[in-house]
């Protein structure tokens, strides 16, 4: 089975930073990570951020903490 699965990074005020996963996958674990830039390139500050995953059936906020 496939389904849409969108991983996204989010900054305090809510503006997303970056996108790591929108596309179809194959049901099961996946492993994703976050080399700390932005979509201009840029390696985002120091900070708490937020990322979200989600899928037609669940979304789930949790809170990170990027150190350069």
């Amino acid at each position: 089975t496939r389904q849409y699965v969108s991983i996204r990074i989010f900054d305090l005020l809510g503006r997303e930073v970056i996108s790591l996963v929108d596309e179809v996958q194959d049901v099961g674990r996946h492993r994703v990570s976050w080399n700390g830039k932005n979509w201009s390139g840029e390696i985002a500050a120091s900070g708490v951020y937020f990322y979200r995953l989600q899928t037609p059936n669940f979304v789930e906020t949790k809170k990170l903490v990027h150190i350069r």
